[in-house]
């Protein structure tokens, strides 16, 4: 079905448990996709730049969202603003949904893994981040409406460039189990202050060095922690 504007719906029957990669990209025209309770996999960019999409209701039986699967699903008055996330679904693929509007999403509890840019720059206002997730790099940069940021006790690394140039980003709640935050993690955001493992709070301006230890634009004031810091510029 790739690449025609005259199907304005989809319905995937009965018994398929897989949607498969490039199914129906950038079909322009299509506007609803109806899918059955026993899919389990939806493939790589299977329905990237689906611009006329508004919304996705996914089974409760889906397991594994691919890479770019919703990815470019936007025009200049809409596209994708809203898909719910059954319980169950361990995975969500790189660049899963970068550029969609979307506004809000509710990750369920079942989640393992979010891939290299999978929500990049969407217009997600606030999210929280269940405690069994592997974060990749990318996954939530360039969200320009995002402001607040749970991640839930479990997740254990913050990656390199996780929350880059969300400009409007002034909460990010960090969990005890934190053991690394990448390089430019949550730089280019409106962060004023950063609650550590430690339960200190830090005020900051500044950037990590090779040693570890946060320095900030006072060359007088430098504070260390129990983080396993990745050299280079964070905040």
């Amino acid at each position: 079905f790739a690449w025609t504007n005259k199907i304005e719906a989809i319905i995937v029957g009965e018994g398929i448990t897989r949607v498969g990669a490039h199914m129906a990209d950038l079909c322009h025209g299509l506007m609803e996709i109806d899918l059955p309770e026993g899919l389990t996999e939806i493939g790589s960019a299977a329905f990237s730049g689906c611009s006329g999409l508004s919304q996705v209701i996914l089974p409760g039986t889906l397991e594994s969202i691919g890479s770019s699967a919703f990815a470019g699903c936007s025009h200049f008055d809409g596209g994708l603003q809203y898909i719910n996330f059954p319980d169950g679904l361990k995975s969500i693929g790189d660049s899963a949904f970068s550029g969609d509007p979307l506004s809000a999403v509710v990750l369920p509890q079942s989640l393992e893994f979010i891939g290299d840019d999978a929500f990049h720059n969407t217009a997600i206002r606030e999210v929280t981040i269940p405690g069994g997730v592997t974060l990749e790099r990318q996954a939530f940069d360039s969200c320009n409406n995002l402001t607040s940021v749970v991640i839930e006790a479990g997740v254990t690394e913050l990656p390199q460039l996780c929350f880059y140039n969300c400009r409007s980003l002034t909460e990010l709640q960090l969990p005890s189990t934190l053991e690394k935050l990448g390089s430019q993690a949550v730089y280019m955001t409106a962060l004023t202050t950063l609650t550590l493992p430690s339960n200190d709070e830090y005020e900051f301006a500044g950037w990590i060095d090779d040693d570890g230890v946060i320095r900030f634009k006072d060359d007088n004031l430098t504070v260390s922690s129990d983080l396993n810091w990745e050299g280079g510029l964070v905040f």
